[in-house]
């Protein structure tokens, strides 16, 4: 074992009890809220791109003819003839690449701060959240109370799996009679 700390099938949260939730934090190595839908870092971009170019079946043939075409004499036209589209093409297919993620980079960081009284990469395991309606939810939640007598919410979970349409949810019923 060497002093590995079991991660437990429950979580304690201590409402209110920012100490505690903060040691329970570090003793678990508990996640944060920080939002990421970018495919790329600096370090990784250039081979995933790569990668995930030449995964295209037709990309990958043209690979093979333009490296029989510039390694051996088998070519009836000159060697480049073939390289040099398809490095234009990669370029191109690269720098749409890299437009859209910094785009999803920009919009990962206006997500992370935003502001709920609290910017949404700071809200942390035991933090309790007062949402209005059509707010939209900045991490996974344990709705304690609704406005309404039945304790009931709807949310459109449209970000997390695509779907349109509205679920019902209800409060956790000992506290939401409280």
């Amino acid at each position: 074992m060497g002093g590995d700390i079991a991660k437990p099938d429950t979580r304690t949260v201590h409402v209110n009890n920012d100490v505690e939730n903060a040691r329970l934090r570090q003793q678990f190595k508990y996640t944060n809220n920080w939002v990421s839908t970018s495919k790329y870092t600096m370090f990784n971009f250039v081979p995933k791109t790569i990668l995930e170019f030449f995964r295209v079946v037709a990309n990958g043939y043209f690979l093979c003819i333009s490296l029989l075409q510039v390694l051996t004499d088998w070519s009836p036209t000159n060697q480049y003839t073939t390289a040099g589209p398809l490095l234009i093409v990669l370029m191109v297919s690269m720098t749409k690449q890299a437009i859209e993620d910094k785009k999803r980079h920009d919009a990962d960081a206006i997500q992370n701060c935003r502001i709920c009284h609290k910017q949404w990469q700071d809200v942390q395991v035991g933090d309790i959240l007062f949402l209005k309606d059509k707010d939209e939810l900045p991490a996974d939640v344990l709705i304690l109370a609704t406005s309404e007598e039945e304790g009931r919410c709807f949310v459109e979970t449209c970000n997390l799996d695509g779907e349109t349409n509205l679920k019902r949810r209800t409060a956790c019923e000992p506290i939401a009679k409280l």
